[in-house]
């Protein structure tokens, strides 16, 4: 408690800022409260955190080395892991997200002897996180949600005999990915997973299958992928894994949207895309060919990917540009065992 009131007093007296304690304030991460070890400070209404809790709230690693601090950390849900890591750098009085942008800061960044804090609503969204602020019944809420991952899995069987892998992969989002002819293989060890063959992640570049993804009563997102092994493997419990990428067009304007697709459409408005769209699946429902679904997939992925909502998804942080295009990369792993 004695840590905190000398918090308030340098606070009042350097700033001309309130400081609160953890317990003054509810935190949360996907839900569920996270208390700090550190006092939260208020700065022109900005809610500022020591680079310590801000590391614990967004699950980072924390890394500092001269002048230049860096959170970091690398997102996993289930069989989908993000391949390059997510960070925020602070470098002087400057923070920099993992494309090396720039981003603004909400209010000065404050030293004191208790440490550096850093303003919550912009390193969380930096790595991602997308944030939300809220007062009810006299209490205030700041809370985290961590970025979502594709919903994508993959089974795999495997051929001794042909030394094969065939795995089926379900891409239950609506737009497809790309993937290249390379993947990588793993087995289980005591110490964890261990890495066998790498892959090439700029194999999904220069071959850039593109898979399925799901639309109802279009595709179902269901695609087969198999390679083979050039060497037997012992027993054990094994994975492949296979890098993927989505390229995403982000939150583009009507105007834009119309330019990007091509002069035709200048003279329709969003919701006459959308009327269009749906025409096309009605006539495809009533027994056009798989042809004419993929003549129009391009354009469904397209308006769908621009109505997304949730730049997080991308791990483009959600106070990104309204119009950009960015590429995550990714690996999809499926398990399987060797008796």
């Amino acid at each position: 408690m004695k840590r905190l009131v000398i918090l308030a007093v340098l606070a009042m007296t350097w700033w001309c800022v309130p400081a609160f304690g953890a317990e003054s304030i509810r935190i949360l991460r996907n839900g569920e409260e996270v208390r700090l070890s550190q006092g939260i400070l208020r700065q022109d209404g900005t809610l500022m955190m020591s680079i310590q809790d801000l590391a614990e709230l967004t699950e980072s690693e924390l890394r500092q080395e001269d002048s230049v601090t860096a959170f970091g950390y690398r997102m996993k849900e289930g069989p989908v892991v993000l391949e390059y890591e997510q960070t925020a750098t602070l470098a002087g009085d400057v923070v920099y997200d993992c494309q090396h942008r720039k981003i603004p800061l909400a209010g000065k960044i404050i030293r004191n002897d208790e440490g550096i804090y850093l303003p919550a609503r912009t390193i969380a969204n930096a790595l991602g996180y997308t944030v939300k602020w809220s007062r009810a019944e006299g209490v205030e809420t700041f809370s985290v949600e961590r970025p979502v991952m594709p919903r994508i899995t993959l089974d795999v069987v495997y051929d001794k005999e042909e030394q094969r892998v065939t795995g089926t992969i379900w891409n239950r989002e609506p737009q497809t990915f790309k993937y290249g002819d390379d993947f990588i293989v793993e087995r289980m060890t005591a110490e964890g997973w261990e890495r066998m063959r790498e892959a090439e992640p700029r194999d999904i570049n220069g071959i850039g299958y593109g898979m399925n993804s799901l639309w109802d009563g279009l595709s179902d997102g269901q695609s087969t992928y198999t390679r083979r092994l050039y060497y037997a493997l012992p027993a054990g419990k094994y994975r492949i894994g296979i890098p993927f990428t989505f390229d995403y067009e982000g939150a583009m304007s009507e105007e834009s949207l119309r330019e990007f697709l091509w002069d035709a459409f200048e003279l329709y408005t969003m919701e006459d895309l959308k009327k269009l769209l749906q025409e096309d699946i009605a006539e495809y429902r009533k027994g056009k060919t798989p042809d004419d679904l993929w003549s129009m997939r391009f354009t469904l992925q397209l308006i769908y990917s621009t109505q997304w909502g949730n730049m997080a998804f991308y791990f483009t942080g959600a106070d990104s540009k309204p119009e950009y295009h960015t590429s995550t990369y990714y690996i999809l792993y499926g398990e399987f065992e060797v008796e």
